[in-house]
């Protein structure tokens, strides 16, 4: 087996736990996440080199857990409920070029992933994406999170 990233051994730890615990093989996996077998043996072998968001929020969704929590990040949890933000949880702006970087990254991803979201998708995906940047008091957007936030959106249909 080949050395993975420490994120990807965290994943294949937590997916051995999960069969384990629920007592079913991979090919049952393969079928409740509707990933391809191969991409769940390479990543339980050691194969993967990485793994998409895509493919952490389907394993998220099937574990019930977040995306988050797979890639070993439980102290940079989103807010539970996204939609559900007061004004008085939402910070001022006090770096605008901090906020236009989030658009950016957010519809370079989408055009990335040809996805085509509304202007109110796209607002409310600045304002989780720049609020997640200033509770983890990070200095550029995260993509990861914003590339959590539009799966989000492509599952559900929103945010």
């Amino acid at each position: 087996m080949k050395q993975q990233p420490p994120s990807l051994d965290f994943l294949r730890s937590k997916i051995q736990a999960y069969l384990a615990g629920h007592a079913i093989n991979l090919k049952a996996f393969e079928r409740m996440t509707g990933l391809k077998y191969r991409s769940l043996s390479n990543i339980m072998y050691g194969q993967a080199n990485r793994v998409s968001i895509f493919t952490y929020a389907k394993i998220a969704k099937v574990m019930g857990c977040t995306v988050e929590e797979l890639m070993g990040k439980q102290d940079r949890v989103p807010p539970k409920d996204p939609l559900k933000v007061s004004v008085k949880d939402s910070p001022p702006i006090r770096d605008g070029k901090l906020l236009l970087g989030h658009l950016d990254l957010i519809l370079r991803i989408c055009k990335d992933h040809g996805v085509l979201l509304s202007p109110s998708q796209v607002c409310r995906m600045l304002e989780q994406s720049y609020l997640f940047t200033v509770k983890n008091e990070d200095k550029s957007p995260d993509r990861t999170f914003i590339l959590w936030l539009l799966e989000r959106v492509k599952v559900y249909g929103d945010i």
